[in-house]
């Protein structure tokens, strides 16, 4: 049961190990990413209020009260929702998670081979392919292998395509070609940097210098002399990489084509776009925007009365009625109009700028608009022909003729877009504020916000004690005794706490404020937090904890005694305490010696091989021989006249040539004689006579008797077990009914083939010859007594112990079949070697007289046998074979 329960505890815990785990941050294929998170968090802010007051009006001629609004900020809390990030661990492209690792991913499943990195497979041997799926040689390709290969110079046969997998230095379809002059390596992508003095290998790129050069890309003269006999350097150029590309192209060796529109030039180097004056974009297919020109568009034109400029040069193209380079020049006088000037224009002078030469159209001053310019522009526009919008914010009015913004207080800025710095407000932000310990105040009115950690009118008055926070409103969550910041909030911990709540101890190996002192610490777990004093591990002691335990004690503080508890140990461990045993010992606390067949420290030595025993010395290994052997090895028979342990035994006298067994000194005696010493001689010797064998056959046949008596019991066993089971099964069925009789004999009649037959008595005869050992049996067979067949057949008799099995039938019909008869089987000793049955022996040859019957069966002894009709009938027994004789 205990067994079961540590089983069913091991499982359940292996399994909530297993939902618990995740995957390995070591791992080289696990990647990290961050993901958010969003908590709520309660957040304060400065909220706007209008504030509204009744004033006397400006102008003093009247009594009404005007109201006057004025902003103000008050402190506001409001639940917002804080976005955080953490990190979060999953396998990188190209694996894929399997029972807590990441294993790689191939897209193709690696027929005869395994996946070892993404999309690579491990062929077996004998395999090719990026699969792993074909079993063709390197000179075969294609399905069934039919192909051949044509690939040259080394290259790799693809097994499935037949492509060819050049080696460094060629090309072509099937890599005979080497790579062109210039170029090298895979594919002959590389160039050669190798100078005119050498020449480029073509797998490597190595240069190989003609004679008379040297260096690295052979462009070192190795004589100087030759300096001077070398050609110029114009000459060693030649026409490599000298000549410019021809329009259209660029790049190396001018391979690639660019696409220039409207004059452009392609730069022969990186085929951008150089574009004439006037266009711009990548292929000079856009012209400049309006109001632009020139180069790259960067000209601004100036040209006036929705004149229009060149593209190219920024000339003005003027609209008719005006003349000018830039077009500004009306052709009639000031105040006409018309093709011949005839007409007088109708504009208000002095809000018009000019007065159209050919239309009379009045082009307005700004701010004002109309059809002759008498008229105001419109609330929220301003500028020329009031068509520009007014972009002032926070109640800024705008200027209807510059847009100028006229800003409220509290505000500043282009477009009064901005709050008044920080310490000032009103007007034009002209004001200072009369606050200390302040964030800001009111751009408006100049009221006063308060720095974390203060409060007051003027932000003069610091937190309370506990609380922290904007107006003091937020309450310290400092433990331990920590001290808060009034103005974060944040704990200042006190020594052997951190954290930010100061709620946690410092971690083991750390002590003091803010845990930022190392234990000075040997063999501890860790030290005390506040003061740094060692907590010493089990087994050791000393302010830092470096002294072992002295001899005999243990544990921690060294204060428990190892001999209290081990009785078969000089020590034990200083740490756990666990007894160390001496040898020849072992357990918990040292109290069992050593299994059979180990002996010495630990246990951990084999006994040598003992002949004749059946385990050695547990402390030393020597062997513990059997009554009878002796010697290192128990190999050695005692000698004559010896016996017992250790041969330390002396036999006593045996007479008439008889022998002493070496295990128990007991007198073997030759045929005709007995007795403990065989000084009597037997008045009638049996058919057998026990001999001795020789100690080697002995031992031989009691293993082999042993080994059968060992069968036997087995085969004993379940047969009763199937016999009860069986049993149990009827007596469901069928209850007997049993009925004594005081009647001490009954009429029966028994026929049985042969001579044998039942005496009167109700005895069976019997006769023995006794050699050495008498054994009482009983062999009793019994039948139900409410069978309704009063016939029955027994086959195979079960045999009587000791005695050879004589297989027969035998029929037992009984007069009487309804009633009782008693038949009693008294206990037969037999001889363990002869056994012999015979009608005429009725005598034992130890002299017993028959048994006689009880005066009733109810005076039998409790749970004894009571004989039955249906018992078993004596069986005659085949002659013991012939008696074995030996010579010594």
């Amino acid at each position: 049961m205990p067994t079961l329960q540590s089983s069913t505890f091991l499982l359940l815990f292996s399994f909530l190990i297993g939902l618990t785990c995740s995957l390995n941050q070591r791992d080289p294929n696990v990647c990290s990413l961050w993901e958010s998170f969003t908590t709520s968090v309660k957040e304060s802010y400065s909220h706007p209020y209008d504030h509204v007051t009744e004033e006397p009006c400006s102008d003093p001629r009247t009594s009404y009260r005007c109201p006057r609004h004025r902003i103000t900020y008050k402190t506001a809390y409001r639940q917002a929702v804080k976005t955080d990030y953490r990190k979060r661990y999953q396998c990188c492209p190209g694996y894929y998670e399997s029972r807590d690792k990441c294993v790689p991913r191939c897209t193709k499943e690696c027929v005869h081979g395994r996946c070892v990195a993404p999309d690579r497979c491990q062929c077996e041997g004998g395999w090719r392919g990026d699969d792993c799926s074909s079993d063709c040689d390197d000179k075969q390709w294609g399905p069934g292998c039919n192909q051949q290969c044509k690939c040259e110079n080394g290259a790799l046969c693809d097994p499935v395509k037949g492509t060819c997998q050049c080696p460094p230095g060629f090309i072509g379809r099937y890599c005979e070609e080497s790579c062109p002059a210039g170029t090298f390596g895979k594919g002959c992508l590389q160039k050669c940097m190798c100078g005119t003095g050498g020449s480029c290998d073509k797998a490597t790129g190595e240069c190989l210098c003609r004679d008379g050069f040297t260096g690295t890309t052979c462009i070192h003269l190795l004589v100087p002399f030759l300096l001077f006999n070398s050609p110029p350097p114009v000459a060693l150029q030649g026409a490599v990489c000298t000549e410019r590309c021809p329009e259209g192209r660029y790049g190396p060796n001018c391979a690639e084509e660019c696409v220039c529109h409207n004059r452009g030039k392609c730069d022969p180097e990186t085929g951008q776009c150089q574009c004439a004056k006037g266009f711009t974009s990548n292929r000079c297919n856009e012209e400049c925007a309006a109001g632009t020109y020139g180069q790259d568009c960067k000209g601004v034109c100036d040209c006036a009365n929705g004149a229009r400029c060149y593209n190219i040069d920024g000339g003005c193209l003027c609209e008719p009625g005006f003349s000018g380079p830039h077009c500004r020049d009306r052709m009639c006088a000031s105040g006409r109009y018309g093709i011949h000037c005839e007409h007088t224009c109708l504009c208000l002078e002095k809000h018009t700028l000019s007065c159209h030469p050919m239309k009379g159209e009045c082009t307005c001053q700004p701010g004002w608009a109309g059809l002759y310019c008498n008229e105001t522009c419109a609330h929220g526009f301003y500028g020329h022909g009031c068509l520009e919008p007014c972009l002032c914010v926070n109640g800024g009015m705008c200027d209807s003729a510059t847009g100028q913004c006229q800003c409220p207080p509290g505000f500043t800025g282009l477009h009064c877009e901005n709050l008044c710095k920080s310490g000032t407000f009103g007007k034009n932000c002209s004001l200072e504020c009369g606050c200390k310990n302040f964030v800001d105040c009111s751009p408006t009115d100049g009221t006063c916000f308060c720095k974390e950690g203060w409060r007051g009118q003027d932000c003069s008055t610091p937190c309370s004690e506990g609380t922290w926070g904007p107006g003091c409103n937020a309450t310290c969550q400092c433990a331990n005794g920590a001290k808060c910041n009034p103005a974060d909030g944040l704990c200042t911990c006190t020594a052997g706490w951190q954290g930010a709540r100061c709620d946690q101890p410092c971690p083991m190996g750390t002590f003091g404020p803010g845990c930022l002192k190392r234990c000075d610490c040997v063999h501890a777990e860790g030290c005390q937090a506040t003061t740094g004093e060692c907590h010493c591990l089990p087994g050791w002691w000393g302010s830092r904890c470096s002294d072992p335990c002295s001899e005999g004690l243990w544990g921690r503080h060294c204060n428990q005694t190892c001999f209290k508890h081990c009785p078969n140990s000089d020590t034990c461990l200083r740490e756990t305490g666990a007894c160390v045993c001496r040898p020849g010992y072992w357990g918990v606390t040292c109290q069992n010696k050593c299994r059979v067949g180990m002996y010495g420290e630990q246990c951990s030595m084999s006994c040598p091989s003992c002949g004749q025993s059946y385990r050695c010395h547990h402390v030393t290994g020597e062997c513990d021989c059997l009554p009878g052997y002796t010697g290192p090895n128990c190999d050695q028979v005692c000698p004559v006249g010896y016996y017992g342990k250790q041969c330390s035994e002396v036999c006593v006298n045996c007479a008439n040539n008889s022998t002493c067994n070496q295990r128990d000194g007991h007198c073997e005696c030759l045929p005709g004689w007995t007795a403990t010493d065989c000084s009597i001689e037997t008045s009638e010797q049996s058919g057998s006579v026990m001999v001795p064998l020789p100690p080697g056959e002995r031992e031989s046949w009691g293993a082999i008797g042993g080994i059968v008596v060992l069968v036997i019991l087995v085969v004993l066993l379940l047969a009763l077990l199937l016999l009860y089971r069986r049993r149990q099964k009827d007596k469901q069925n069928n209850t007997p009914t049993v009925s004594f009789s005081t009647s001490r004999t009954v009429n029966s009649e028994y026929a049985v083939p042969g001579t044998h037959k039942i005496l009167a008595t109700g005895h069976m005869p019997y006769s023995m010859s006794m050699s050495h050992k008498l054994k009482d049996t009983v062999a009793v067979s019994s039948s139900s007594l409410n069978s309704e067949n009063p016939y029955a057949t027994i086959k195979d008799l079960p045999g009587l112990p000791l005695c050879p099995p004589e297989s027969s039938y035998m029929e037992m019909k009984s007069a009487m079949p309804r009633e009782r008869a008693y038949t009693e089987i008294s206990p037969l000793p037999f001889n363990t070697s002869v056994c012999h049955l015979f009608p005429s022996e009725r005598q034992s040859s130890l002299g017993h007289a028959p048994h006689e019957d009880p005066q009733s069966h109810y005076d039998l002894p409790v749970n004894s046998h009571i004989p039955g009709h249906y018992d078993l009938p004596p069986v005659r027994r085949p002659p013991s074979p012939s008696p074995r004789g030996t010579t010594q």
